[in-house]
């Protein structure tokens, strides 16, 4: 089959074209593998490390291969690639140098959002759980969503869902400006903070970024905005796109709650909508930040039709995507929650929310990712643990990254001791001994939780492992 370039290729041509995922163990490039096959393309793909997610795809029949080389291009009609990938991949290489069109993922997102009535959230802080909390909505109020997410939510199985209803619901990312490549029906900004300046390199030149993706909103639709948040009041100055407004504000907004009452881990509210109450609802995850994203997700599926009885049952349903606040179990009282939170803001909110469901000590153990984060917000990371009573700092994730001279997970240890003294912290290098180390200090009514977006989640597993053995 002759290879075609994406902007010409219908939705009808999927069936038997092969493309070719670089990549493919990505979270978002794994969701949209899965959405091609299950549209009849053949799909293969290669990625550097095995896992759980390139094990997954394996099992539905997509051919992964572990390491890179060109012949693994062969025979594809495209290829498409993350913004991990370097340039000088041999596969990339290889395809281009055969005239196989040659694809970013966010270019292919784009191309899958302009078939459907797109609705794209963006945003620092916050986006898989509110991109899965529209599409439970949707998915209850019968709207039948495809769904791309970057985390895995139970009731889709995974993180992708090819559905066949008008609604696609997938995260923007602002990190390589990839959210550029998208025209949403409907745009949803929750926040803008400093991040990713690697690429951005000034919060002025972030903030212009999410100036242009508003502006790639098709005409007819909408913009929903975090009314809370100064930066997003400034980004609806001049815009010319219907602007609905949501947050914890008393007065003034479309969406907004009151009457609001925490019972341990759910939050129970009375939701206003355009200044009228119209039924008191149930958040099952924990925290303020969350209840952020629930009005962001009830201003998005009453967008999109939902009715307030739909969010009801829907909101009161949704337990979270993996590794966002999830309680992986307890063993002998003491419990044991993984999160992702990997800015200083995330780490915040999530002990914050922590310390209002568990009444016991909570040990926080966190693993840095990235270098260039860590060295551009360290301050802020040494003042994210206030609510933890004891921290474990383990060594930098690199991700993409090489090492930066001077930049060391140990810099957040010494950073928190200065501050406060009496601070129970301490730095361990290997993650692999933190769990064994840990266990025998814990005692029933205790919470630990694993803070970061590499792999610390497999202390947690360590540690209920050990905890449910004799030590």
């Amino acid at each position: 089959m002759s290879s075609q370039t994406l902007d010409a290729l219908g939705e009808q041509d999927l069936l038997g074209r092969r493309f070719h995922f670089v990549g493919i163990g990505g979270i978002s490039m794994s969701a949209l593998a899965q959405l091609l096959m299950r549209r009849g393309a053949v799909v293969s793909g290669s990625d550097a490390l095995a896992s759980e997610l390139t094990d997954h795809l394996a099992k539905l029949g997509v051919a992964v291969f572990i390491g890179h080389c060109a012949e693994q291009a062969q025979g594809a009609d495209l290829v498409i690639y993350s913004d991990a990938v370097p340039e000088h991949n041999p596969e990339l290489v290889w395809a281009r140098s055969q005239g196989i069109p040659v694809y970013l993922r966010s270019k292919l997102l784009g191309w899958l959002m302009r078939q459907h009535r797109g609705i794209a959230i963006a945003g620092t802080h916050g986006k898989t759980t509110t991109s899965a909390m529209i599409a439970w909505c949707l998915e209850v109020a019968g709207r039948d969503p495809t769904v791309l997410l970057g985390g895995e939510l139970p009731f889709l199985g995974g993180n992708a869902k090819l559905g066949q209803g008008p609604e696609l619901v997938a995260e923007a990312c602002e990190a390589y400006e990839s959210f550029l490549d998208l025209e949403p029906e409907l745009a949803v900004v929750l926040n803008i903070e400093a991040e990713h300046l690697d690429h951005h390199h000034t919060e002025a030149a972030l903030k212009q970024s999410f100036v242009r993706f508003l502006s790639q909103v098709r005409p007819g639709g909408a913009v929903v905005l975090c009314w809370d948040r100064p930066e997003l009041r400034e980004l609806a100055i001049g815009l010319a796109l219907p602007v609905i407004t949501y947050g914890l504000q008393p007065d003034g907004l479309d969406f907004t709650a009151d009457h609001i009452e925490r019972r341990g881990l759910h939050t129970v509210f009375r939701l206003l909508e355009y200044g009228q109450p119209v039924g008191e609802l149930t958040l099952a995850v924990p925290g303020e930040h969350n209840l952020l994203n629930a009005l962001a997700a009830i201003a998005s599926a009453r967008w999109a039709g939902a009715e307030v009885t739909d969010l009801q049952r829907a909101l009161s349903e949704f337990h979270g995507v993996k590794r966002r606040f999830e309680v992986l179990g307890e063993v002998g009282g003491v419990v044991v929650v993984d999160d992702y939170a990997h800015h200083p803001t995330e780490i915040r909110a999530t002990l914050r929310a922590a310390r209002k469901v568990f009444p016991g000590s909570i040990t926080a153990i966190f693993q840095p990712h990235l270098y260039s984060r860590t060295r551009d917000f360290l301050e802020e990371f040494a003042a994210s643990f206030e609510q933890a009573d004891r921290v474990i700092i383990t060594d930098i994730y690199p991700a993409r990254e090489q090492p930066i001279p001077g930049v060391s997970a140990e810099a957040i240890v010494k950073l928190v001791r200065a501050r406060d003294a009496t601070k129970d912290i301490c730095f361990i290098a290997e993650k692999e001994t933190i769990a064994q180390q840990l266990a025998p200090q814990l005692h029933s009514g205790e919470t630990v939780m694993t803070l970061g977006a590499g792999d610390v989640y497999l202390v947690a597993r360590d540690l209920l492992a050990k905890l449910g053995s004799p030590h």
